[in-house]
């Protein structure tokens, strides 16, 4: 987790917490993501240094997975997959093979990115209490930080952040349109169809954004070392 990641990720709207910020200290990036394999496998570290971000990780992707936003997106993805599915063969019986393999598969993305996130949810879990339980048997015991804190994110690289969201947004339901209808591929027929079709799509992630942004300054309190700190993070 680096600070561009760390941008990108605030620049949607999303915070950070002290305990995750501070347990970066003194990591290199090879370490940073073997905790972060550790956690997505659900095993404990063997280091202490290493363990300790693991945990603070752990918790971070908890509280994530513990919001209702992303419970129902979750139910929507499923439900979607399993929709998509259903149409699929739908448009196989009607010899439609291009449209039913495209959406056949977005269809399966969906259930097994379903399923991965419900692998996920009980691996974090698992990965915080086996490194937990490995710091308090090295004499050095867990002790969770402070409250959240958003990261600190300039202009330029907000306004970047949200660009490659919208974008990747365009580009995804130009792809997804044009698979459906059969219709020849090219960039700017990807682009125009994509910008047509996802007015809608971009408009209210613009929107949760804004939102999420609003809700953390309104609970916000005056900048804190926190951001002194990210801002110089590397």
């Amino acid at each position: 987790m680096n600070k561009w990641r760390l941008w990108l990720g605030a620049g949607m709207g999303e915070i950070v917490s002290q305990e995750l910020v501070a347990a970066m200290t003194g990591l290199d990036g090879p370490e940073k993501r073997r905790a972060r394999q550790l956690v997505r496998r659900g095993e404990v570290a063997d280091d202490i240094v290493v363990a300790r971000y693991a945990v603070a990780f752990a918790r971070e992707r908890a509280r994530r997975f513990e919001r209702s936003s992303f419970s129902l997106g979750l139910a929507l993805g499923a439900t979607l997959g399993l929709a998509g599915i259903v149409f699929a063969a739908y448009l196989f019986k009607r010899s439609e093979m291009v449209q039913a393999v495209a959406v056949a598969g977005f269809g399966t993305f969906l259930l097994v990115n379903a399923w991965r996130t419900q692998e996920a949810r009980r691996n974090v879990e698992a990965a915080e209490q086996l490194n937990r339980e490995y710091l308090r048997r090295s004499g050095a015991p867990y002790v969770p930080g402070g409250p959240q804190a958003r990261v600190h994110v300039a202009p330029l690289a907000f306004a970047c952040s949200l660009a490659i969201h919208i974008a990747i947004i365009f580009v995804g339901c130009g792809v997804v349109t044009l698979l459906l209808k059969a219709e020849p591929f090219s960039p700017g027929r990807v682009i125009s169809v994509g910008v047509s079709g996802g007015v809608g799509a971009a408009i209210a992630a613009v929107i949760g954004v804004v939102l999420a942004r609003s809700r953390d300054d309104a609970s916000d309190g005056r900048p804190s070392a926190e951001y002194q700190y990210l801002r110089d993070l590397d």
